[in-house]
């Protein structure tokens, strides 16, 4: 597996998880996951977008993201994150 492989993976988890346009992806890789994504790698989410803040396994988010859902990444080879979503 490469990169690619595992930014497609975890697009597609992001998706199963609800998060898809309009949406806004920061963190570990955030730039080429939001493109694969179809969400907005910059900027700031506005009041009913999906926002996911992928940090690497092992690592704390900042205290805002700690109170949003947390979903474990698996099936990747290369990225091991955690995806924190807001929604």
């Amino acid at each position: 597996m490469t990169f690619h492989d595992d930014y497609t993976r975890i697009a597609m988890v992001l998706a199963d998880r609800g998060v898809r346009p309009p949406c806004l992806i920061q963190g570990v890789q955030y730039i080429p996951i939001a493109f694969y994504a179809g969400c907005a790698s910059a900027g700031t989410a506005t009041p009913g977008d999906h926002v996911a803040l992928l940090i690497q396994a092992g690592r704390r988010p900042s205290a805002t993201a700690r109170t949003w859902h947390v979903y474990r990444i698996t099936g990747t080879t290369v990225l091991k994150v955690n995806a924190y979503i807001r929604r």
